[in-house]
This record gives structure tokens, C-alpha cells and sequence, in this order.
């Protein structure tokens, strides 16, 4: 499979990091240049960005295709070679990239993470954390910034970061409740409830990265969760098909 003929303009990608964990770090962007000569993808930054400190660890490029009706995900092992905050785009001005350096071959991934979905304005999960006997909500102490079957990934915003459950040590079990809306009934939410194992601690310049898996939780709640995922992963490939 030729990658140029996958990662064109305006198709969207996922980045991902520490693809093999139980909490990899996913984010979507959207491509704005290939240059296979070189092998450098341009991307847009990420709503959640990524700083500099993310240039010495290699990840993947991924993106969803079709093939003979099957959908496939494939991959490009890459780094980060350089961001550039006001990369001249044309017909759009300037914009905040990345620069990926990739490598050849193009894979078929079975990612874990393809069913891990970033949450954005379109999605509607609330949660509280519960360490130590103190009570951390979403909106004032962290965001929720993806979710999965088996467990989410948290940013900490630097003003919290040292009164906050960022000193639960890895391996250390939070109680967690989220309040998720049912994307076909807008006035549905289901809450679920569950304990969840502190599996990554991760302290940037701006802010922290905690990842969760979760060790205890009800059949009733786990399938909420799985059917809340499952229809944000239809939600997307139905707006990619859209630009296919």
C-alpha cells in the first residue's frame, strides 16, 4: 500500500503514543502536506497539543481506509521532527504544525486504541474522581480527554497539578463516576460508576497526563460505556465517508 495515497489533504489521522499500554495516548489532527521524498507528514496541531517534550518518542500516524468493504486502519511508525506555530498553509494563512518524520513500511494495525475515542465539544461526559477522600470534578480539577471500554486518560491543567490526585502512584485504585449523554436520546444520560487503577503519571510543562484502567465496574455500566463508544466510532467514520 503506497502511504501518499492515503494520507492526502484534509484527511483525518490519528496520532498515537505508547500504542501497547493499557492507556495509550491518542489524539486526532488532520493532514496538511505529504512529502514522500522526504518522508514528512505535515499535520494540524491537535486540539489537545503536543509540545516539544513529545520529540524524543516514537509513535504512529494512523488512518482509517476501505478495502474491498473492509475497514482498515493502517499505520506509519513516526516522530516528532519539529512544530512550527505559524506554518504558511496556502488558502488558509498561517496555522500551528507538526512535522512527523515517518518510516516505511506502511502497517495494518490492530489497534487498541482504535476504539479509544477522544472527547470534544460534540461529546457530553461529565465525571468525579474520588482519592483520598476528596472529591475531584471535571471542569474544575481535570478533563476528560478520552475514554474507552477499559479505561480513560485525564489532563490535569498546570495550576492543579500539585493540588490534585496527580501523587497516586501507579498502581494506586481511584473510585470514578461519569455521567455520559446517550448520543441518539439528547436528553438521555446514563451514569456509571467503577474502580480504576492509576496506570500513568505523566507531568508536562503545562500540564498532566493520568491514565486509568478500570479493574472493577457492573456488566450494566460496562455495556453502557462499550455502546457509548461503539456510536462516537460510527459518528466518525460516517463524517469521514463523507469526504472519502
Amino acid at each position: 500500500m503506497d502511504p501518499s495515497l492515503l494520507f492526502l489533504p484534509g484527511k483525518r489521522v490519528d496520532i498515537t503514543f505508547d500504542l501497547d499500554s493499557d492507556t495509550p495516548i491518542v489524539r486526532s489532527s488532520v493532514v496538511y502536506e505529504f512529502f514522500p521524498e522526504t518522508q514528512i507528514c505535515i499535520v494540524s496541531q491537535p486540539s489537545r497539543p503536543f509540545s516539544t517534550e513529545w520529540k524524543s518518542k516514537v509513535g504512529y500516524l494512523s488512518i482509517i481506509a476501505y478495502t474491498n468493504k473492509r475497514k482498515v486502519r493502517y499505520g506509519l511508525k513516526c516522530k516528532i521532527q519539529k512544530i512550527v506555530k505559524d506554518y504558511v498553509l496556502s488558502g488558509k494563512g498561517r496555522v500551528s504544525a507538526i512535522f512527523l518524520e515517518y518510516q516505511l513500511p506502511i502497517e495494518e494495525l490492530n489497534l487498541r486504541s482504535a476504539y479509544r475515542i477522544n472527547l470534544g465539544a460534540e461529546f457530553d461526559v461529565k465525571g468525579k474522581l474520588i482519592f483520598n477522600n476528596e472529591s475531584y470534578f471535571t471542569g474544575k480539577d481535570f478533563k476528560i480527554d478520552n475514554l474507552s471500554a477499559t479505561g480513560l486518560g485525564l489532563i490535569v491543567p498546570k495550576k492543579k497539578i500539585y493540588d490534585s490526585f496527580i501523587n497516586a502512584k501507579v498502581g494506586t485504585e481511584v473510585v470514578i463516576g461519569l455521567v455520559i449523554q446517550d448520543i441518539n436520546f439528547k436528553d438521555k444520560k446514563n451514569v456509571v460508576s467503577a474502580v480504576a487503577k492509576v496506570m500513568r503519571v505523566e507531568i508536562m510543562s503545562d500540564h498532566a497526563l493520568i491514565g486509568l484502567k478500570f479493574e472493577k465496574m457492573s456488566n450494566k455500566d460496562s455495556e453502557h460505556i462499550g455502546y457509548f463508544v461503539h456510536n462516537v466510532q460510527i459518528y466518525w467514520i460516517q463524517k469521514m465517508r463523507k469526504y472519502q
